[in-house]
């Protein structure tokens, strides 16, 4: 590897979390391209003393010695109090000593550093980690700054490249090319960064300061108005979809349309059709006028969801849980496979016939709604496709089939914020939240006349689908703006 091979790449860093986290990353990394032109490469290991693999053992909450291990520093810092203990052999090979540096070696961190500068005496580090000791000379934050540049990630992700778990060891990391800046540069280098960066200043560190600070300027205004829009995005879905439970989408419809049925006949013969089964179920009180949130159009009706609903239900979990998955049979439906543009099969897992047919109330139909009722997704439905074969669905998600309704237009009403504030008024549990099924069932709904629904079904889509289109512009920006900060690093590079 050389300088002239090395192709900065800017990553995601899943442990950058703030801005001032990324502007040092790019500061750094003009710093540093800056000193690549005044000073040949040569590799860490001349400025290295000695490495170190970790100690192995089990963290335990007493021992001898603290146990530093790579979840132990979070946000560049370590709480020496919640460290846990172990006892340790050979104990003088592991200690721990001020300017020692810790590389995760393994992992979704692999690369990530930290500086050690004030460790409790008898303090040891895990074997995910390496430590770089340095020379005596060497100052330690010059090699800190060059630690946290997209230099040295863009080495360390090479490293990591062909291999199926991300690591590095101790003979690359020895590898990595860095500027041979004698002690006296890096001294010079660290006062002049640390004093203020002196932005009026006409020195190499305050040019290149006004530089890094325009770049990373620039990336932030992009990246608050591209979340600007992807938030205007969300709140004009969610506006489209309230407009149609409250018939404003459709109000020129109706004009064109008059003397249609009213939704009144349309839920007696729901009532009867359901009655005609002979299935008794419990009646449902009338909607309260203190249970209307908003006015309805000349024609609409309010009604209960259990009383448009032929089923409403949750799924159950096999007799043997997971051990009667099978590799392939019938699709199972669990909480993750449900969203509110339809059923994802990433992580579908199947169940034999046998537990299936077992299962006969939970199996599910063409066209069903199929509704999360527990956990951080609760709320999410998906409409079933009218082409679907076979399924049955565990007792995190809820099956709702309508009776003689529109099913796409109750799917949208489901994923309405109106149905959203009900489900979050009527959740219980102390651990997860769940949603009752005496709850759902009395869920007040508006009714509108059938051919309104078809109508309002076919208006939603046609704006979601303008509404898709600008989200998917968005994203190519976000994309855009991804590689910007790459294209922009090599143009203040070059400069």
């Amino acid at each position: 590897m050389s300088w002239e091979s090395l192709e900065i790449k800017t990553a995601k860093l899943s442990f950058i979390n703030s801005d001032n986290d990324l502007k040092n990353l790019i500061q750094n990394t003009i710093l540093f391209s800056h000193l690549i032109k005044k000073f040949e490469a040569v590799q860490l290991s001349e400025f290295l003393e000695n490495t170190q693999y970790g100690y192995t053992a089990s963290a335990a909450e007493t021992g001898s010695f603290r146990l530093l291990r790579i979840t132990d520093i979070q946000n560049g810092k370590v709480n020496w109090e919640t460290v846990p203990f172990c006892d340790c052999e050979r104990s003088e090979n592991y200690l721990l000593e001020p300017n020692d540096f810790l590389i995760a070696r393994t992992g979704g961190t692999t690369g990530k550093s930290f500086l050690v500068q004030t460790p409790p005496d008898n303090a040891v580090f895990a074997s995910y980690l390496i430590r770089l000791r340095f020379k005596n000379d060497v100052n330690v934050k010059f090699i800190q700054r060059f630690l946290n540049s997209y230099l040295f990630w863009s080495q360390i992700i090479e490293l990591k490249a062909g291999t199926a778990q991300p690591n590095v060891n101790a003979e690359k990391l020895k590898t990595l090319l860095i500027p041979h800046c004698l002690p006296v540069f890096q001294n010079q280098i660290i006062s002049e960064t640390e004093a203020d960066w002196n932005a009026d200043g006409d020195t190499v560190i305050s040019r290149l300061l006004r530089k890094s600070s325009r770049l990373f300027d620039n990336l932030k205004g992009i990246e608050t108005e591209l979340t600007h829009q992807r938030a205007l995005l969300t709140r004009l879905r969610q506006s489209i979809l309230q407009d149609a439970v409250q018939g404003r989408l459709t109000a020129q419809w109706r004009q064109a349309h008059p003397n249609q049925e009213p939704a009144s006949e349309l839920l007696r013969r729901i009532r009867e059709a359901k009655a005609a089964t002979g299935k008794k179920e419990k009646p449902l009180p009338p909607v309260r006028e203190e249970e209307m949130p908003f006015e309805l159009p000349e024609g609409w009706v309010w009604s209960r969801l259990g009383e448009i609903s032929s089923k409403i239900g949750s799924g159950s979990t096999p007799s043997g849980g997971k051990e009667v998955y099978v590799k392939d049979g019938i699709k199972f439906f669990r909480s993750q496979n449900i969203y509110s543009d339809g059923i994802r099969l990433d992580d579908i897992v199947y169940i034999d016939r046998s537990t299936h047919d077992l299962m006969s109330g939970t199996k599910v139909e063409k066209s069903d709604i199929l509704l999360n009722i527990t956990g951080g997704s609760i709320g999410r439905a998906a409409l079933v496709p009218a082409n679907f074969d076979e399924g049955n669905v565990s007792q995190h998600v809820c099956i709702i089939r309508p009776l003689m309704l529109n099913n796409s237009f109750l799917h949208l009403f489901i994923n309405s914020p109106y149905f959203r504030k009900l489900i979050f008024e009527s959740t219980t549990g102390a651990g997860r939240e769940g949603l009752p099924k005496y709850n759902l069932e009395k869920f007040p709904v508006p009714l509108p006349p059938l051919p309104e629904q078809a109508a309002i079904v076919a208006r939603v889509e046609a704006l979601l689908e303008r509404v898709s289109a600008l989200e998917a512009e968005s994203a190519r920006q976000r994309a855009w703006a991804e590689g910007l900060l790459q294209a922009a690093l090599r143009e203040a590079m070059g400069g």
